[in-house]
Order: structure tokens, then C-alpha cells, then sequence
């Protein structure tokens, strides 16, 4: 099997498995050491998850396939952006076992986080082939706030009648669409900033 070229450099910051390490060394026939504040033990899980094709989801993703509209990864962070069915976007990314924001659940917590609405999502990520959580956690926000206006453009679940109403009001309150790229570009700055995270912890 080859190994990408993420998993195969060595330098300041490596990739292994979707996880951010700090000042490491991670290359294949060589050793983990991290800088501060994680383990070798991490490392290699992670490079086995990653072997094995262990990948671990969003559950809004899993019930609702049909409304994400594009997933990447960014300094070693998974990101995932979906629509609520209401004309609204929102993004999400996953942070490790081990990362300062995990497994934190009161919004408060993350007041510092500088993304589009604050954090307004904190959940465990689970198997996509099995129910159950994982020890991974997905921080997210939407983008359905009082100056957000919704999409014409996507999908929606609810009643039609309720658009005209709503656009009106859009336009009278000057409330903007977030587009898709504007949202991604929320999704790796949180990346960026989950990776801050850990330097600074």
C-alpha cells in the first residue's frame, strides 16, 4: 500500500489518519514524538485508522445524506458543510481524542472561538456503518442567525408557502445568504483555529 505524501513527510507539523499533530515526526518506518500535550499511542491509532479505512462521521451526515453539500480536510481537520432543510447552511469539524475542545458540551465553553454565529454544535462522532459514538467530537455552527437570510437555491423540507414570507422579510431586514464558499471558508478557519488550539494549550 502507498502511503500519501502527508503520511510519508516529516517536519513541524504532520498529517495522520485527519489528526493535526504538533511539532512531530511521523513517517512511516519511523517513530512518533510529540512536542507536548499527546501521545505516541495517538499517533499510531490514528495511522491505523487510517490503514484499516476506519472513518468516522457526522451523525447529521448519516441520517441525512442527502443534505451535505461538500466535506474536506484542512491542517489535518475533517470539515463537513450541510443545509437544515430550511434554506440555512452549516459547517461542522472534528476534532481528536486528546484536543482541548473535545468532548466539551457547553457552548460557553467555546465563547472564544471566532466563527460565523458562535459554536452552536457539540456532539461525539460516530461509525458510518454503526450506530454508536466514537472518541471523536464535531463542533459546529449555522448559519441561520438573525442577519442570515435564507437560500432560494437549496433544498427545502418545509412548506413552500412559507418562502414568499420569508424572502419578504429577508429583504426588509437586509439579512444575507451565507453562500456555500463563504461557509467553507468558516469551516477552515475553524480548521485553523482547532489547530491553534493545540499549540496553545
Amino acid at each position: 500500500m502507498v502511503l500519501p505524501p502527508e503520511l510519508r513527510w516529516t517536519g513541524r507539523d504532520g498529517v495522520a489518519g485527519g489528526v493535526a499533530l504538533r511539532k512531530s515526526q511521523c513517517a512511516v518506518g519511523g517513530g512518533c514524538s510529540w512536542w507536548r500535550g499527546l501521545t505516541v499511542g495517538w499517533c499510531w491509532a490514528s495511522l491505523w485508522w487510517f490503514i484499516a479505512g476506519v472513518v468516522m462521521c457526522l451523525s447529521i451526515a448519516i441520517r441525512r445524506p442527502d443534505h451535505v453539500l461538500a466535506r474536506g480536510t484542512h491542517v489535518g481537520f475533517q470539515w463537513v458543510v450541510t443545509h437544515n432543510g430550511d434554506g440555512y447552511r452549516c459547517g461542522y469539524v472534528q476534532v481528536p481524542a486528546g484536543h482541548p475542545w473535545h468532548g466539551i458540551e457547553e457552548y460557553s465553553a467555546l465563547d472564544g472561538v471566532d466563527v460565523h454565529g458562535g459554536v452552536t454544535f457539540l456532539e461525539a462522532d460516530v461509525p458510518c456503518d454503526a450506530a454508536g459514538a466514537d472518541d471523536a467530537w464535531w463542533v459546529g455552527f449555522d448559519c441561520a442567525h438573525g442577519g442570515d437570510a435564507q437560500d432560494p437555491a437549496l433544498p427545502r423540507t418545509g412548506s413552500v408557502l412559507h418562502d414568499p414570507v420569508m424572502l419578504a422579510l429577508d429583504l426588509l431586514l437586509k439579512r444575507v445568504v451565507r453562500s456555500q464558499k463563504y461557509v467553507e471558508g468558516q469551516c477552515i478557519a475553524l480548521c485553523e483555529q482547532a489547530q491553534a488550539a493545540i499549540w496553545n494549550d
